[in-house]
């Protein structure tokens, strides 16, 4: 997901150093709820990115796009960390589950 530094390995979330240029960030934060939902896209318009986050950590779903609107990777953070399976390139990366409230 992207959300992979190219030198480090680490997913670092909506912040990828391979994505291009975001031409519209878009943050909405849902009703009565800690949780901002984020979405990035291509200059083209094309979705790059979208994930939510909770106390300013990466918290839930998140997916990443190719240009042309593939999807690339997807998997789920619990406050910062990966948990549960994440797809990146057609591999399966299983981390600890993600806690029920996720």
């Amino acid at each position: 997901m992207t959300l992979v530094g190219v030198e480090s390995g680490l997913r670092l979330p909506l912040i990828s150093p391979r994505s291009v240029q975001p031409q519209d960030n878009s943050r909405e934060q849902q009703d009565d709820s800690p949780v901002l939902v984020q979405n990035e896209s291509y200059k083209n318009g094309q979705l790059s990115e979208k994930g939510t986050y909770k106390d300013g950590e990466p918290h839930g779903p998140f997916e990443g796009y190719s240009k042309n609107g593939q999807l690339e990777w997807k998997g789920a953070y619990n406050m910062g960390e990966e948990c549960g399976e994440w797809v990146e390139d057609g591999e399966t990366v299983t981390y600890d589950p993600c806690p029920p409230d996720h």
